[in-house]
């Protein structure tokens, strides 16, 4: 193999190269296979934290509509269990009392029908907090953030028609001082009134728009993700075919290079170990490497000087059987080494 001055190359540069480029190419797709594995593990991360972040604000939604049915229930039915089960979402929504776990599941549905907990209790941390923790942005938590002044509006007038229902008003103080006969349908006016309906809307439409925010956010975090992990796959397949062609270019150079001068010499040297001297020599041609140029040279020599021990044998024997005069000697002689010398002419033409 030559350079670009017609300089011959060794092998030992030749495969250094080729490992070098081999290396880079198989350290290069293993570092970009694995940052296409951690790309995809964050897809299915941000995934997770879209899903979980709407659990979250299904949560809140879902515990306004129980506070809304429970205080209804209280004011028709008048039993106190419907009472405790309001109070305890508030106190859960606030951080006071443990929320259940898995509480973005049917609850309170169970509980009215049979008085027992479908399942334990959870951590007890505020609602807000939690919703914080998942990494909500600071406009969804200001559009919670109203949505929870409102409820607490809506949470007063509740209180006042569930007081009504145990005969309990409101006081210049602002407290429920004053006794009085249990007001039924005062409690349930209350709830159904036009007053009661505005500041439930009112509740909903901050939540409505955070859930606008929260979609948008968490849809433009996952394409995000997914487009760099499908960036990722597309450079780690190129990166394997540009690896398989550096293995096929590899094997293919070592056999032209390498193996096929060798079979080549390999096969001149069998020709004549059987005698036969005037073979050219296939393989190591111009564009063999720098050690199989002096191997072929090696092998040339080699087969010169066994030719002439040869010849000069033969020509001494028949010499001696023959008795022949010197000139008809130098005939034989000359006639036996014509092969040496044709053959000693390829080798320097080799060399060159």
């Amino acid at each position: 193999m030559m350079d670009t001055k017609g300089r011959r190359i060794s092998l030992m540069l030749i495969f250094v190269c080729l490992v070098a480029m081999n290396i880079a190419g198989i350290a290069s797709l293993a570092l970009t296979w694995r940052s296409y594995r951690s790309a995809a593990g964050e897809v299915e991360s941000v995934a997770r934290s879209r899903y979980d972040s709407f659990l979250l604000a299904a949560e809140f939604r879902q515990s306004s509509d129980d506070l809304t049915r429970l205080a209804r229930t209280y004011a028709v039915t008048g039993d106190d269990k419907y009472e405790k089960q309001y109070l305890d979402i508030v106190d859960m929504r606030d951080g006071k009392k443990a929320r259940p776990v898995n509480p973005e599941r049917i609850y309170w549905d169970f509980v009215a029908a049979t008085g027992v907990k479908p399942r334990p209790d959870g951590q007890t941390k505020p609602l807000i907090v939690a919703m914080k923790e998942a990494g909500f942005s600071d406009a969804e938590l200001g559009k919670l953030a109203d949505a929870k002044s409102r409820s607490d509006e809506l949470v007063k007038l509740e209180v006042k028609a569930m007081n009504a229902v145990k005969g309990l008003f409101a006081d210049p103080q602002g407290g429920y001082s004053k006794k009085g006969e249990p007001d039924l349908k005062l409690a349930r006016d209350l709830l159904h009134s036009d007053e009661y309906h505005r500041l439930k809307g009112g509740i909903m439409q901050p939540v409505d728009e955070f859930f606008a925010l929260l979609d948008n956010r968490t849809r433009g975090a996952v394409a995000a993700a997914e487009d760099r992990a499908q960036n990722l796959a597309t450079m780690s397949t190129a990166l394997m075919i540009v690896v398989l062609l550096l293995l096929a270019a590899t094997g293919a150079i070592l056999y032209q290079r390498v193996i096929k001068p060798l079979r080549g010499m390999s096969a001149a040297m069998n020709e004549m170990a059987s005698g036969r001297f005037e073979i050219e020599i296939a393989g190591a041609d111009r564009k063999s490497s720098l050690e199989v140029r002096d191997i072929r040279i090696a092998v040339d020599r080699g087969a010169i000087l066994d030719v002439a021990g040869q010849h000069q044998w033969r020509a001494d024997l028949l010499g001696k059987r023959l008795h022949a005069p010197a000139e008809r000697f130098a005939l034989i002689g000359e006639g036996q080494f014509g092969a040496v010398r044709r053959h000693a002419a390829r080798v320097g033409v080799a060399r060159q």
